[in-house]
């Protein structure tokens, strides 16, 4: 059995094709919405109109022709600043006291470790003396 070839895609909102408003659209895809449609505001009715001039174009895309990043780079605390946050000296230094501390009983407790085990061969080895 043949399948039914689909019927050209238009926008829900619309029925603007995908070529009239510059959108690619995958061959599989079964449904499409206009980016126009997307962007429109639940205010605007949620569509868009067919035609293509910019004058009934939604009006949020009004907005977006201006910036408002210099007035948010004004933002206090942590927010918009790139990078780890810094680091007193005083805090540094603690930190590597820490470390420090941590590596010497690291290297106390190997080294431990290696006497006891060498007292338990020399121990073995006097008993095996004392026997044969």
């Amino acid at each position: 059995m043949k399948p039914k070839p689909l019927a050209p895609l238009t926008c829900r909102g619309c029925d603007a094709s995908p070529a009239d408003r510059g959108d690619v659209v995958p061959p599989t895809a079964r449904g499409y919405t206009c980016s126009r449609c997307l962007c429109a505001t639940p205010s605007e009715g949620g569509r868009c109109t067919p035609t293509g001039s910019a004058d009934n174009a939604p009006k949020r895309l009004e907005k977006l022709t201006s910036s408002n990043t210099v007035s948010r780079r004004v933002a206090t605390g942590r927010a918009f600043r790139p990078g780890r946050p810094p680091v007193s000296d005083k805090q540094k230094r603690q930190k590597a006291r820490e470390r420090d501390r941590a590596y010497r009983e690291r290297r106390r407790k190997e080294r431990l470790q290696a006497a006891e085990a060498a007292r338990v061969a020399a121990f073995t080895e006097t008993e095996e003396r004392r026997h044969a």
